[in-house]
């Protein structure tokens, strides 16, 4: 029997997880006053924040439950990936809602410029699909106030957030705490806050390879050279995620040579820093070659970039998602060339994220890439 200020252990058993439960019922009984709060542990080897699901419970109602109640607590679902102690409430009403939602929680994508991001679309389609009382807005934040920003999620005004460009590099060295990749890589594009400050972590890498195995199995066998244009934030993921799959030759391209061997040198392995003007004396080797920048965004092109030198059996990449076809990938198509668009790194690596934030891991399905395409 629960009863007023009975206090519970329980261990949830999850596949891969080591989860507590426990919980301090008050004034169970009384409608209307009813409350449960409960302090959740998990942890898992990838260390990612991970707070309760808030959705509906179709078969609770917490204003109306007897004292004598034989239920079970809350339950996780499977497959949460966690590393951070979180506590919440659920706090129950007199409304005439017969099961309130709970609280709204609030998260975010910030870069500069912004309004070509389409992650608003994909966590408001995961929101409504799941039916969590949530938001998630695209921010427009310049480099000079990201300071200020950064504030306000370690206040807790956000559950989270995305990054993107330019601030992937910046907000890795404003957070509290960063998981073990996002300290390799050097850049982070999601952050959680926690009662301690704020979370950084990394999902470019899965992403960008969850992207390329989709659509291009196999696409790592037998290629001995890559090169990568651009080395901004986006390019560090990018380049661990390479030689992940011990590609032996990384050709690292950009317009300032400087920024190019900085970068090298920072993530090492079998990296070379060259420049754009370069790519014609490596191009004939390179079984992928991946755009990292943000050329392409607003139909800017490559000047020196001749994909025709690339041998026939060569893939072209964009992490570009907006147009859906860059130049680069227009001109790839038009040499015969594979090719690979951005969107589908933008939808794998939003997963985690939304999970962390919201409690919930949510599904790439094809209802979601025809939803985010027909606004492209």
């Amino acid at each position: 029997m629960w009863t007023s200020g009975h206090r519970w252990n329980h261990v949830i058993p999850v596949p891969g997880l080591n989860l507590s439960l426990t919980a301090r019922l008050n004034g169970v009984g009384t409608p209307g006053r009813a409350s449960v709060s409960n302090s959740l542990t998990l942890r898992s080897a990838a260390g990612y924040p991970q707070p309760e699901p808030r959705v509906w419970d179709d078969s609770v109602d917490w204003r109306r439950r007897p004292a004598a109640s034989t239920e079970s607590p809350p339950r996780q679902s499977e497959g949460l990936q966690a590393g951070l102690e979180t506590a919440s409430r659920v706090e129950s009403n007199q409304g005439k809602r017969p099961r309130p939602w709970i609280h709204v929680k609030r998260a975010f994508v910030i870069g500069h410029p912004i309004n070509h991001s389409r992650s608003p679309l994909i966590h408001g389609h995961w929101l409504k699909s799941h039916r969590i009382d949530g938001s998630y807005e695209a921010i427009d934040v310049a480099p000079a106030d990201l300071p200020d920003f950064f504030e306000r999620v370690r206040s807790g005004e956000f559950a989270g957030g995305n990054v993107t460009i330019p601030h992937k590099e910046a907000v890795f060295a404003l957070a509290d705490e960063r998981d073990p990749l996002a300290e390799t890589i050097g850049a982070a594009n999601t952050l959680v806050h926690r009662p301690d400050g704020v979370f950084a972590f990394n999902t470019d890498y899965l992403g960008f390879l969850g992207n390329l195995d989709q659509n291009v199995p196999g696409w790592d066998k037998g290629v001995n050279e890559v090169v990568v244009l651009g080395a901004g934030g986006s390019a560090r993921a990018i380049l661990v995620a390479l030689k992940s799959r011990a590609i032996p030759t990384i050709h690292l391209l950009n317009r300032t040579l400087q920024n190019a061997e900085d970068l090298a040198i920072d993530i090492g392995g079998p990296i070379r820093a060259g420049g754009l003007g370069d790519f014609a004396s490596v191009a004939p080797g390179a079984g992928l070659v991946v755009n990292c920048s943000s050329v392409g965004m607003h139909g800017s092109r490559f000047d020196s970039v001749d994909l025709n030198l690339l041998p026939k059996s060569a893939v072209v990449t964009d992490i570009v998602y907006v147009p859906l076809e860059t130049p680069l990938l227009a001109d790839a198509r038009a040499a015969g060339l594979r090719t690979v668009d951005g969107l589908g790194m933008l939808l794998h690596q939003a997963v985690p994220g939304f999970e962390a934030w919201f409690g919930v891991r949510p599904e790439v399905t094809p209802e979601l890439r025809r939803l985010v395409e027909a606004t492209l």
